[in-house]
């Protein structure tokens, strides 16, 4: 292949042509750079965001020996009065700071069918019973919405 000889004009032009083409190269170059960091930045900000989102939905964990926290419980009806509400949350110790008191039944409490057949009778309420497989249904003509 053969070299041409650039005049001083050429030469002149060339010069012009790589100066320009430098600054070209450099701007793309920090362009590229400021577009790769913002890039980072954002996605630095969105994670710090969602951990953050994630840190404050994240329930309080209950201090150790301190007073157990109880959201009041709406008031009961007023039939209930005599009965005590309490909202337990799912934590450890609840076991331990919650006991029922259980006491056995009185026997006197049970009744036989024909007893209980007999006190619904006196209440109006005309009923049967039905034996199957074990098990004890309460059958009647009850009208819909009656307790």
């Amino acid at each position: 292949m053969r070299e041409f000889e650039l005049s001083v004009k050429g030469r002149a032009r060339r010069e012009r042509m790589l100066a320009d083409l430098k600054a070209t190269v450099i701007r793309l170059r920090r362009r590229r750079a400021t577009v790769r960091l913002a890039g980072l930045g954002a996605v630095v900000v969105l994670a710090v965001a969602l951990l953050g989102r994630l840190r404050r939905e994240e329930a309080p964990a209950p201090v150790a020996g301190g007073p157990p926290e109880s959201p009041q419980a709406p008031a009961p009806p007023l039939e209930f009065q005599h009965l005590r509400f309490e909202v337990v949350r799912n934590e450890p110790g609840v076991l331990e700071r919650h006991r029922l008191e259980s006491r056995p039944l009185d026997p006197a409490v049970f009744i036989d069918d024909d007893e209980l057949l007999s006190l619904l009778a006196q209440d109006g309420r005309h009923v049967g019973l039905i034996r199957m497989q074990g098990r004890v249904i309460v059958t009647g003509d009850v009208p819909m919405g009656t307790p």
